[in-house]
């Protein structure tokens, strides 16, 4: 073979191309080979490169019924509940994921992996065109993982967070709030979570939430009069926005009925009413 220059390191033997890089050349001698190395985990699908298998993941096929899906969430969130063919050994695999062997209850945790899947990536940077499937922390501005633990050990370890005491021992990546229960803030930091519905709201006050469950289009309303609120979170809805509220709190993490003799508090004044009749006859 000639070589007129260094670039021409790596000579086809089958036709005129040349390369420096040896893994240029790998690729592709796999057209004049026929050779596809990457195969796909959920059908039979096999490609030459690497970026062609990423690709066709997207367009995501149940492994179970062997359904073609695209890669429209909605449409393969509702077949991880509903496809037949998955075995369902207990309520704990409420959602099976199409792809792997992924399970879940909640419907947020089984959005969140299947971003994995589909690329999804619906957090934008609000200064340029950057987007990623994680948070930015409004301490150090660092992206974060769109995962609840991932984020409560940024909210441990954060070193731009104001910490003037131990009642900080945790603070919220969002917001100023702060606790020294872990179970605490877990409750709260869901309230930064996107709704699983629309995934574009996000919020911890009870006044934008409450809206929101009210108008959301994508929530699903199966009656008018039942479903006048739902929950922003799971499938929870109610026509009384008093029980809404309550049910919020819940995953607000927030019990706004506090005892005045000691450090109680409760979600609901019924509760409360009945620690103090205990409690402080």
């Amino acid at each position: 073979m000639k070589r007129p220059s260094m670039d021409f390191k790596y000579m086809c033997v089958a036709c005129d191309y040349n390369s420096y890089s040896i893994g240029n050349m790998k690729q592709h001698l796999r057209i004049h080979t026929g050779e596809k190395p990457f195969q796909c985990n959920s059908c039979s699908y096999q490609c030459a490169q690497s970026g062609s298998l990423t690709r066709h993941m997207r367009n995501v096929a149940c492994r179970f019924c062997r359904a073609f899906l695209g890669n429209d969430s909605t449409k393969i969130l509702d077949h991880c509940r509903s496809c037949s063919y998955m075995k369902r050994p207990s309520i704990d695999f409420k959602f099976m994921c199409v792809a792997c062997d992924y399970n879940s209850y909640s419907i947020g945790n089984m959005k969140q992996h299947l971003r994995i899947h589909t690329g999804e990536k619906p957090f934008q940077c609000p200064h340029c065109s950057y987007v990623c499937n994680k948070y930015v922390c409004q301490h150090c501005k660092e992206w974060l993982e769109d995962s609840i633990e991932e984020l409560m050990d940024h909210c441990k370890s954060c070193q731009a967070a104001f910490r003037p005491d131990k009642s900080f021992y945790y603070v919220c990546f969002q917001c100023d709030y702060h606790t020294y229960d872990r179970t605490a803030l877990r409750r709260h930091t869901r309230s930064h979570v996107t709704c699983i519905h629309c995934n574009s709201f996000a919020s911890a006050d009870m006044n934008e939430i409450i809206t929101h469950t009210k108008t959301c289009t994508a929530m699903p309303r199966a009656d008018a009069f039942r479903c006048k609120f739902v929950c922003y979170k799971c499938d929870y809805h109610s026509y009384s926005i008093g029980r809404l509220k309550t049910h919020i709190n819940v995953h607000l993490g927030q019990k706004p009925f506090v005892c005045p003799l000691c450090p109680f508090s409760a979600r609901e004044k019924t509760v409360l009413n009945s620690h103090m009749k205990k409690t402080h006859p």
